[in-house]
């Protein structure tokens, strides 16, 4: 009989299963399956977060093993994954993790370059800023604007928001403010350039930084017909009167 060298190793013993046919393995040839049904990223991820004697003991099993059947590697993997789901995870966020885990994902010079980025914190508008204010915060701080400037402002936001923030305007304003966002029609983004530096000034106190002006609303009927639709008919209705009579 031919003596086995040093380089041998024994092969995997023909799979033994119980009497309800499921396959009888030991913890290391479990984890050795998993880890072979892994692709080669995810196995390789797994694998380096094991200790020294643990990733041997599991070679050693991966060199000895055969083909293993569908059956028993689904079975296998269905058990990991119960483990997993059934664990209690301390899951915490904040600067400190995700400088670990950018760094380490991206490297040290890309590492950090995100992360100056994410403590800058996000650069928003004036006007989404003004559009996620309560209405009657921002009918009181428009309320000692001129009302060009107020029709010039309110033709940038969002419909529903700039309906809102109306019916919170005393009655003259409303109707001055009404009259001049139908004569607006679309503006250039340099005439706002003005409001918009004046904007971001006064709401530096809510933590606003300079944002570049993006965007794309405008004044005109169509405007001020959609904001009308979503006012109170007492004051859209007075507010129509007070068109046609300028009209």
């Amino acid at each position: 009989m031919k003596e086995k060298g040093a380089a041998e190793v024994e092969t995997v013993p023909v799979l033994r299963r119980d009497n309800r046919g499921k396959a009888i393995l030991t913890g290391t040839e479990k984890a050795a399956i998993f880890v072979l049904s892994l692709p080669d990223a995810d196995a390789k991820k797994l694998l380096e977060g094991m200790q020294e004697d643990e990733i041997r003991d599991i070679s050693r099993t991966i060199v000895r093993m055969g083909t293993m059947p569908t059956d028993v590697v689904s079975a296998v993997r269905q058990e990991f994954l119960d483990r997993f789901d059934a664990q209690v995870f301390d899951i915490r966020g904040g600067m400190n993790r995700v400088k670990d885990l950018v760094v380490k994902a991206l490297g040290k010079e890309k590492g950090r370059q995100m992360l100056k980025d994410l403590q800058q914190g996000p650069k928003n508008t004036p006007w989404e800023i003004l559009n996620a204010m309560e209405p009657a915060l921002v009918a009181t701080f428009l309320s000692s604007e001129h009302p060009q400037s107020v029709a010039m402002i309110l033709s940038q936001l969002q419909t529903e928001q700039a309906s809102f923030v109306i019916d919170y305007l005393t009655s003259d304003l409303q109707q001055e403010v009404i009259y001049r966002m139908a004569k607006l029609g679309n503006l250039p983004p340099g005439a706002m350039e003005d409001i918009e530096e004046s904007l971001l000034t006064e709401l530096n106190a809510l933590g606003a930084t300079r944002g570049v002006y993006s965007q794309e609303g405008g004044g005109g009927v169509k405007k001020v017909a959609d904001m009308l639709n979503q006012m109170s008919r007492e004051i859209s209705d007075k507010l129509l009167a007070y068109l046609d009579e300028e009209d």
